[in-house]
């Protein structure tokens, strides 16, 4: 499922498009949904403090999120939020000093 704030942003931005530019939400839903992922932020020893959202803009992997997201992290890791893979996490900030 994907977080609230994600898809209160689509939802507002598919009811601002006029008709003739909308798709069927659920097929807006499904082909934005898997550029959503969950940001999982860690301390320095390495224990979660947080998580938020974020989403891929381009097929190479770049990934934007907000700065208060990420903002405490001394490093962080995605992971699709609607699929369950066991140790699938894929860092996006390096540990400190590296």
């Amino acid at each position: 499922m994907m977080p609230r704030t994600a898809l209160a942003l689509l939802l507002l931005w598919y009811s601002a498009l006029p008709l003739s530019a909308q798709e069927d939400l659920p097929q807006l839903i499904a082909r934005i949904q898997p550029a959503v992922v969950t940001i999982i932020i860690f301390d320095g020893s390495g224990r979660v403090i947080g998580n938020g959202s974020g989403f891929f803009i381009n097929p190479r992997g770049h990934l934007v999120s907000n700065y208060h997201v990420l903002s405490r992290a001394a490093k962080a890791c995605w992971e699709w939020p609607w699929v369950f893979l066991a140790g699938a996490r894929t860092s996006i900030l390096p540990s400190p000093g590296t």
